[in-house]
């Protein structure tokens, strides 16, 4: 028996996934080709003019607040201001949806006390505003647009590496770049699951 599942306008997780959905109906039955090549039709003829706003603004590195959905979506790295320092976090399913007048989302991050790392969840919310806005001014952007002093990202080296540890928390370890490494955007979502349940 199968059952329905209910995916609401913008249909966000499609957006975000068409790709994999394409990918996933390459060595199945005919009949699951056809539907999924039909959903992405249709939703893409759904979000076409926001699929073309928003790559219209990201060309000039700026966002709407309607549209913070094609920018900020869970497993997405994304920084943040903590301490006055950037923090590197992965967006994880939120609480709440977005409304009117906020956009909530739960951010998880790794804290160092100085010998263990543990993983943190932290609820940020940015405020709604009008007309454009940098996507590196808003409280929360993803790390693809954060450039440093030398405007160079430094890319993690053995993203598949996990370290040993128990729920909530990694156990010790040698370094910041080795527990870094669960940041991975290949594992992201999957990894910080698994540890933090």
């Amino acid at each position: 028996m199968t059952q329905e599942v209910v995916i609401d306008a913008p249909y966000e997780v499609i957006y975000h996934n068409a790709e994999k959905l394409e990918e996933y109906a390459d060595d199945k039955e005919e009949a699951i080709k056809t539907d999924i090549t039909l959903l992405l039709k249709e939703v893409e003829q759904v979000q076409a003019s926001k699929r073309k706003d928003a790559e219209t603004l990201a060309q000039t590195g700026h966002v709407t607040y309607e549209l913070l959905w094609t920018v900020l979506y869970v497993g997405r790295m994304v920084c943040q201001k903590h301490m006055n320092e950037e923090q590197v976090s992965i967006i994880a399913p939120a609480y709440s949806s977005p409304t009117a007048e906020n956009h909530p989302l739960v951010l998880w991050s790794l804290d160092y006390d100085g010998t263990n790392f543990t993983y943190t969840e932290k609820k940020v919310s940015i405020k709604t505003f009008k007309g454009s806005k940098a996507i590196t001014d808003l409280e929360v952007y993803p790390l693809d647009n954060w450039k440093s002093q030398d405007r160079t990202i430094r890319k993690i080296k053995d993203p598949g590496r996990s370290l040993s540890g128990q729920p909530g928390q990694l156990g010790k370890s040698k370094s910041c770049q080795e527990a870094s490494t669960i940041l991975a955007p290949q594992q992201n979502a999957d990894v910080h699951a698994q540890y933090y349940m």
